[in-house]
């Protein structure tokens, strides 16, 4: 066997060692996490998930957007931070979506009906660029 076969051999092997790593690699599947912060001690019975609305503030500085929303005259229930991942910029919206998805549950947990609040991504696709949910719970 001359080396040049021999080369080729060692190639071939090196590539379909690779490649079976690559394959068995799990791939991630990030999910949202966040957080519900009380702003008031009442604590009140949850609610399901489905009753909750979520409207979009149309200005990123949410005290001065949210009376603009829907007329709303009454201090937050609690505020809502969620952060979730995305590795190309195609699963923005999909990001987006799943915080909102995660601020509803969150908000009915701790009885809450309505969230007003932004999301916001960075627009880059690092492993520290994500999406994230700004947000105010109100019961009315």
């Amino acid at each position: 066997m001359s080396r040049f076969q021999q080369n080729i051999i060692y190639a071939g092997l090196l590539i379909a060692i690779i490649g079976f790593f690559w394959f068995i690699v799990p791939k991630h599947i990030y999910q949202a996490h966040g957080v519900y912060l009380p702003k008031t001690t009442e604590v009140m019975k949850p609610i399901n998930a489905k009753s909750v609305q979520f409207y979009a503030a149309s200005d990123m500085n949410l005290p001065k957007a949210v009376p603009v929303v829907n007329n709303v005259n009454q201090a937050p229930q609690g505020i809502i931070r969620i952060i979730s991942h995305y590795d190309k910029q195609s699963q923005i919206q999909a990001a987006c979506q799943q915080n909102v998805t995660k601020a509803k549950a969150l908000a009915s947990a701790h009885g809450a009906n309505v969230v007003i609040g932004n999301c916001v991504a960075s627009q880059n696709t690092g492993p520290l660029d994500g999406a994230s949910l700004y947000a105010y719970a109100y019961n009315m």
